[in-house]
């Protein structure tokens, strides 16, 4: 799986929704490096991405609802054609 950033994603200081979704799904589903996140995201050192994916694992913590749809946006991911 090839790790891809949309437009509307990239940029330093944005907040964009969903922004740190995007980069803990990378993180948790693609060899991608946190070097090769933050470049595709825009931000200026290589270990940015890190505090996206810190952010997303904070509201999972914290928030029933987050996780909830976290969980299910991950798991239309790990579907494959074969399964059910």
């Amino acid at each position: 799986m090839k790790f891809f950033a949309r437009e509307t994603h990239v940029r330093f200081r944005l907040s964009a929704p969903g922004r740190e979704v995007v980069a803990l799904l990378c993180r948790q589903l693609t060899s991608t490096t946190l070097a090769e996140m933050s470049k595709r995201f825009g931000l200026n050192h290589p270990d940015r991405a890190a505090n996206l994916i810190q952010t997303a694992n904070q509201q999972i913590a914290s928030s029933p609802k987050f996780k909830k749809n976290f969980n299910s946006i991950r798991e239309r991911f790990l579907k494959t054609e074969n399964q059910i």
